[in-house]
């Protein structure tokens, strides 16, 4: 389930969701299930068994069933914490209030570094962090393309659209490495804006909504 829906309904946890969700949006795509204990056995994703769909008439089909593998993994705790003092009462303040803002401004401050982790996450620098994507995706599935010395230039001459059209193609074939193809894909805010700027001018840009309401933009 999604986070939002596997969460308590209390106000204060909508309050902490909602300030993580606005910076950490892969947790509107992530799935999560609720299971006690400090360790959990994890199922690596199943892969696909059918190497024959032919058959001969009266034959039946010889299905081979996959011998799942399950890896503990450790737990992490993510968490922060939010005061304000008491005094503000004494100042005709309404404490609940004051500290109801602070804590969505600190779920935004601790969502925008949960999202920089689940890249970036590194369990050897520090025990307490998970492993990003970068430490756990096989290097057979890394896709360089920097070695071909591919750049995204802004401009409409013929050499400039010819790189991006020779950039934007490596990145349609990476897409395509996902079998039925990528459905979206995040990426660093500086390559989505220049992304961004080349389909604005070539005419491929349109802003769209998502089923959860925020800005999608296409």
């Amino acid at each position: 389930m999604l986070l939002k829906q596997i969460s308590a309904k209390d106000p204060l946890t909508k309050i902490v969701i909602d300030g993580l969700s606005k910076n950490a949006p892969f947790l509107n795509d992530a799935e999560f299930y609720a299971k006690g204990g400090s360790a959990d056995n994890v199922k690596k994703g199943g892969t696909a068994m059918v190497s024959s769909i032919f058959r001969s008439l009266n034959e039946n089909n010889t299905a081979t069933p996959p011998e799942p593998v399950y890896e503990p993994y450790a737990k992490k705790i993510i968490s922060f914490d939010t005061k304000v003092d008491v005094m503000l009462e004494d100042r005709n303040e309404d404490p609940e209030k004051e500290l109801a803002m602070q804590t969505k401004l600190d779920a935004e401050a601790a969502g925008f570094i949960l999202q920089e982790k689940f890249f970036e996450g590194n369990s050897g620098e520090d025990s307490d962090e998970f492993d990003g994507i970068r430490e756990i995706v096989p290097e057979e599935n890394i896709v360089t393309v920097a070695a071909n010395g591919l750049v995204l230039p802004l401009g409409s001459s013929d050499s400039k659209i010819t790189a991006q059209q020779q950039a934007i193609e490596e990145l349609l074939k990476l897409f395509a490495t996902v079998r039925g193809g990528a459905t979206h894909v995040y990426m660093n805010e500086y390559l989505k804006i220049r992304l961004l700027s080349i389909a604005k001018n070539l005419g491929y840009y349109r802003l769209e909504k998502d089923k959860l309401g925020s800005s999608m933009e296409k």
